[in-house]
């Protein structure tokens, strides 16, 4: 509660039958103060090159406060469905996009990020600040590779040059290539 209810006070003096009593109004200045969001922000898991879900919920103890969400310790490259960059590595995110908010971490980035997300409540001139720290587990997922085949021409009974090249699709995989006649190829 802020505001400026008034409240009264009485003094009673007695001196055996004599009795005095004074009373006086005052107005007690109650100023706002941010009370602390309720934050919750859980670990999540995905595979590489593809959008994770975040959960995070948050809830105002006030419903007059404002809120702010910041979305922190970001990687570079790493992108949200919602919300906007406000510095490197730092985002600002709505309350109302956090239901849907994805999270899509760099190309071809496999292992824990940690991210920190803050909540911070304006009433008045007073802010409240909650930070929860969570990480999102991303695995790795072998991606296409590239292969790139041309016809061949050549004699019978004399070798013949196969075109055959292949590239795999991010740096940390291995190619194999296998070649068999298209009888056994199934």
């Amino acid at each position: 509660f802020s505001g400026e209810p008034e409240f009264v006070a009485s003094a009673t003096a007695v001196d055996g039958d004599d009795v005095a009593v004074i009373t006086q109004a005052a107005t007690l200045n109650i100023m706002p103060a941010a009370d602390d969001a309720q934050l919750v922000a859980r670990d999540v898991a995905g595979v590489d090159d593809h959008a994770v879900p975040l959960d995070i919920a948050v809830e105002l103890l006030d419903p007059k406060e404002q809120l702010q969400l910041l979305l922190s310790a970001m990687p570079d490259q790493a992108q949200l469905s919602a919300g906007q960059e406000v510095s490197a590595g730092t985002w600002a995110v709505a309350p109302q996009d956090l239901p849907n908010l994805m999270f899509t971490p760099p190309a071809n980035f496999n292992g824990a990020l940690p991210l920190v997300v803050t909540a911070v409540t304006t009433d008045g001139e007073t802010t409240a600040t909650v930070e929860q720290e969570f990480q999102v587990e991303i695995a790795a997922a072998a991606d296409e590779p590239v292969l790139l085949v041309a016809d061949a021409i050549g004699l019978e009974d004399e070798p013949i040059r196969l075109s055959v090249t292949a590239r795999a699709g991010a740096p940390d995989e291995v190619v194999s290539v296998t070649i068999s006649d298209r009888k056994s190829v199934v």
